[in-house]
């Protein structure tokens, strides 16, 4: 038969979870909990020339903590000390003062360490036991992703812009010059009766034949067609 399943107690489970935590210090192992796992500033946006580093202490105890960089000269840390109390955590500021282009695209790097706390009156005093250490990379960008994506809204709207600039001046050519064959027309048509036969008068020299004959009230209305024709064209023109 097989044996019943024995259930840890309370007590016990506390006691084995202390056991864990009291292994995991001495063999230095102890996770670091860090957020967020990468700095990113970018060049072009104010906004991003700050970043909060949150470091958290889960565990049942305080800690102490120390923040290390690999480019100090670039960044200025709010706290570089301090300690944490169990089950807390502590907001670090952290700005971005070198902008200069040679340090565009480089990776620097921030170490958090967490050390146990001693038994010594000053609460930020830690004793030589470091307990973990966390690496959190910072980069400096010269543009955003919204800064692209305006750039690239822009030149799109340009663009369109352009095209229909374009479409619109060839839809005006077209127009106008079938405007002008229009008149044109019109002012041909209007010749013809000019050139014409009138009735009740012999014109031998007109080249219109006899039977295709106007009147003079016919002509003179023809006449103003064609004036005024005439002056449209040349205004087009």
């Amino acid at each position: 038969m097989s044996k019943p399943k024995r259930f840890s107690s309370s007590t016990e489970a506390s006691s084995a979870g202390s056991r864990h935590a009291t292994s995991l210090i001495e063999n230095k192992k102890l996770p670091i909990f860090v957020s967020p796992d990468k700095l990113l500033f970018y060049s072009d946006d104010g906004e991003s020339h700050k970043r909060v580093l949150t470091v958290y202490n889960p565990y049942d105890f305080p800690v102490s903590f120390k923040v290390l960089s690999t480019a100090p000269d670039c960044y200025i840390v709010s706290e570089t000390r301090g300690r944490i109390k169990q089950h807390c955590c502590i907001d670090i500021v952290i700005r971005r003062s070198n902008f200069d282009s040679p340090t565009v695209g480089i990776s620097n790097k921030f170490r958090v360490e967490i050390y146990q706390i001693d038994q010594s009156p000053s609460l930020l005093q830690a004793s030589s036991n470091l307990l973990g250490v966390k690496e959190i990379e910072a980069i400096l960008l010269s543009q955003s992703n919204q800064s692209r994506s305006d750039s690239i809204s822009k030149s799109t709207i340009s663009e369109s812009v352009n095209s229909q600039s374009v479409v619109h001046q060839k839809t005006e050519i077209v127009g106008g010059l079938s405007s002008q064959l229009l008149l044109v027309s019109v002012a041909v048509i209007c010749i013809l009766p000019l050139i014409a036969h009138t009735v009740g008068e012999e014109n031998t020299k007109s080249i219109i034949p006899t039977y295709f004959s106007v009147t003079a009230y016919q002509k003179m209305l023809a006449c103003y067609i064609l004036g005024l024709v005439t002056s449209a064209i040349f205004y087009k023109i």
